[in-house]
């Protein structure tokens, strides 16, 4: 029964955690992906090389939400990995740090060679693009929300902390009297690598932003359609992939304020007998503690969304490929 209660119960309440956010998201992701693929019969427009582009992207998604899904949850479990039992600063930095080095490798560079054309009133683009093109703004007024939201528990959890034995700011002090306790507690020792690694996995997000809204749209309409789709949904897997590390991130860092903020230090006295004296922060301690937890299951949701990203349907493509037709035909963005 012990060995229910300590090690079974608690990855049965973060699997019922992820499925509700992922099941709302992934409802949301597969209907974004609803989108046919134009393939004329002579295949010699170039719709089988943008075909291959997605089915690269694609598979580029897949392998660093892969990665970065198992390194999470080897974290989480306590396998071979950093995790929140271990009385260090690396155990909040693995989601952040995988993630950082999947969007770099992975995600971080073109899919595609540089297309060349001969035409030269087609190698000007004139729509202006940055990196806010090609996503949704609660995309990243999300990312941006959960990031200010990390950086200040942390700035709140280290002017909070005091110094242990060793001189870190790691620990929550108890004292009364003669009498004191301390709980490990999210001071600038943990905080400061926090930031330093935030900082990194903004930068390469950012980068790979620009990465994708870097290179001119196709002038075409039916290229230009797909090209968009394609960037949205490099967009949506690079924000997907490291706002879910800043999620599980701020989880792990509101479950340790939580845990030190729970410190309840008790000592016997003559005339009242047993006094128990919490922190200034024991109000705090449940609410941290269901926001980590809860927390816990949109993040590794989000590492979970690009798994399951729809592959385009190749389909016949349908009347008239010459410019006047398509000259007609208003240039829509693909809804994402």
């Amino acid at each position: 029964m012990d060995f229910l209660l300590f090690s079974v119960i608690p990855y049965l309440t973060l699997t019922t955690s992820i499925l509700v956010p992922f099941g709302i998201l992934l409802h949301y992701w597969r209907r974004s992906d609803s989108f046919e693929l134009r393939v004329p019969r002579s295949e010699s427009d170039g719709s089988v090389l943008r075909l291959l582009a997605f089915r690269r992207q694609i598979r580029r998604g897949r392998l660093a939400g892969g990665i970065a899904l198992v390194v999470t949850i080897l974290s989480i479990a306590g396998l071979w990995l950093p995790n929140r039992s271990s009385d260090n600063w690396a155990s909040f930095l693995v989601p952040m740090m995988t993630v950082t080095v999947c969007i770099g490798s992975l995600l971080a560079t073109p899919v595609t060679a540089r297309r060349r054309v001969s035409n030269p009133a087609h190698r000007i683009d004139l729509a202006p693009r940055s990196v806010w093109s090609f996503g949704r703004r609660w995309w990243f007024a999300s990312w941006i929300a959960v990031a200010a939201a990390l950086v200040t528990t942390v700035i709140l959890g280290g002017l909070a902390s005091s110094r242990n034995d060793q001189g870190r700011y790691a620990v929550l002090f108890v004292r009364v009297g003669n009498a004191s306790g301390a709980s490990t507690f999210l001071g600038w020792y943990y905080g400061v690598p926090i930031l330093i690694t935030l900082v990194a996995l903004t930068v390469v997000t950012l980068t790979a932003l620009w990465v994708i809204a870097r290179p001119p749209l196709a002038a075409n309409t039916e290229p230009r359609i797909a090209d968009l789709w394609l960037r949205r949904l490099r967009t949506r897997t690079v924000l997907a992939l490291s706002g879910g590390a800043v999620i599980l991130t701020l989880s792990s860092s509101l479950l340790c304020i939580g845990a030190g903020a729970s410190l309840v230090l008790q000592f016997p006295t003559s005339d009242l007998g047993p006094v128990t004296v919490g922190t200034p922060l024991a109000a705090l301690a449940v609410p941290l503690n269901v926001a980590g937890l809860l927390l816990e299951g949109p993040g590794v949701a989000l590492l979970l969304l690009p798994l399951f990203t729809r592959r385009p349907h190749p389909a016949e493509r349908q009347g008239s490929d010459s410019p006047a037709e398509q000259s007609n035909i208003p240039v829509t963005e693909p809804q994402v």
